[in-house]
């Protein structure tokens, strides 16, 4: 079924991982520091509106808004200690990220599918893609921007040349609290899938992303 309301879409603006981390150490030793926040974001962004837009993107991931802080948060300390291994950190952020937005998800989706079919992918065809599912129009497209430099900057993806991506090697986790935030994730987005199948987890696209051998 089609989605096209705005509201759906959610994200508005790239979130900057490196902060997104900050926001979400603070979250779980005390609470987001929003001066603090709003000091390093004044560094990403120009003008007060796309500061202030930022702020209340980072904070609803890092919220009780995000279905997937409750894991997150019953899980701190090995949160933290998973968040200080490169790759670990990568996929829980993202995995915040498309669990608070599902649009970042069903893009991530796409990506995985199509990664399984050839190397690149074309951004017309991702353009294609990603619009059957939520509509031809402007805010599918600012969308689309905001989510792509998040996976390029979690080493997920890679734009190869202009319009063109590419899968990077897929990132092995370390810990086991990650393994259980990206599965989480996965089941926030696909509330009809039976949890107790996981031996075919490997199968979905969004796990192509990923390896974990334990």
């Amino acid at each position: 079924m089609m989605r096209q309301q705005n509201k759906t879409l959610g994200i508005q603006q790239r979130i900057p991982l490196d902060i997104l981390l900050i926001a979400l150490q603070d979250e779980l030793t005390g609470g987001v520091n929003e001066v603090r926040l709003r000091e390093l974001l004044q560094s990403e962004y120009k003008g007060a509106n796309r500061v202030n837009k930022s702020i209340n993107q980072i904070k609803s991931v890092v919220s009780e808004k995000n279905k997937l802080m409750t894991l997150v948060n019953e899980n701190k300390e090995e949160t933290l200690l998973a968040l200080q291994t490169k790759s670990d950190r990568n996929l829980i952020l993202t995995a915040l990220i498309c669990s608070r937005y599902s649009f970042c998800y069903d893009l991530l989706v796409i990506f995985g599918k199509q990664f399984r079919l050839q190397d690149e992918i074309s951004k017309p065809l991702l353009t294609k893609l990603i619009g059957a599912k939520y509509g031809f129009n402007r805010s599918c497209e600012n969308s689309t921007y905001c989510a792509i430099p998040q996976f390029n900057e979690a080493e997920l993806i890679t734009r190869s040349k202009v319009g063109v991506y590419e899968m990077l090697t897929p990132q092995k986790i370390q810990n086991d609290i990650t393994w259980q935030i990206w599965k989480e994730c996965f089941f926030i987005n696909e509330p009809l899938y039976n949890r107790e199948e996981t031996e075919n987890l490997s199968f979905e696209p969004f796990f192509k992303f990923v390896i974990f051998n334990r």
